[in-house]
């Protein structure tokens, strides 16, 4: 990823488990207000007030109601993309077949939000596998509503660290 993102702390979350008709099951629902407030606990390590903090999903229902029900402890700002659907998935070959190139476009999309600290991305599992690969970490693929915090880079090394949430 750029430069755009180094400074920023990012939590990658893959959505939380559906019905056939899109709804979130409410053991998942459990699942995302449980791990909500593990989010908000390592975002605070940063010093974000709720507008320097943005929730990206995926345009996917399952994943835009995973943000909500996250949004309702970050308080940020949060908006659906095309780009962390599961039609341009980061590993897929369809569309993007280079995770960088998606990264990138992610990262654009960030940019018109101004002072952003902290960047909470919610999507699917190869998206979210795939974003882990691009910051050079090596974790098995997210589960249904889990979560990982990854550190702005520090100067001293020039590397993140990430948090199983």
């Amino acid at each position: 990823m750029s430069e755009f993102l180094d400074d920023k702390a990012l939590v990658i979350v893959r959505h939380g488990k559906a019905d056939d008709e899109g709804r979130l099951l409410a053991n998942s629902v459990y699942t995302i207000k449980d791990l909500a407030p593990r989010v908000v606990d390592f975002l605070d390590r940063y010093g974000p007030t709720s507008d320097q903090v943005v929730v990206a999903t995926s345009s996917v229902p399952r994943a835009i109601q995973t943000g909500i029900i996250l949004n309702e402890d970050i308080n940020g700002r949060q908006f659906a993309t095309d780009l962390l659907g599961e039609e341009n998935c980061i590993l897929g070959v369809k569309e993007l077949p280079n995770p960088f190139d998606m990264a990138g476009r992610i990262e654009i999309e960030i940019k018109f939000f101004s002072g952003v600290v902290a960047v909470v991305l919610v999507s699917h599992l190869k998206t979210t596998t795939g974003l882990l690969r691009v910051l050079e970490f090596s974790e098995d693929a997210p589960r249904y509503g889990e979560a990982f915090g990854i550190t702005p880079v520090a100067p001293d090394s020039k590397r993140r660290s990430l948090t199983k949430l």
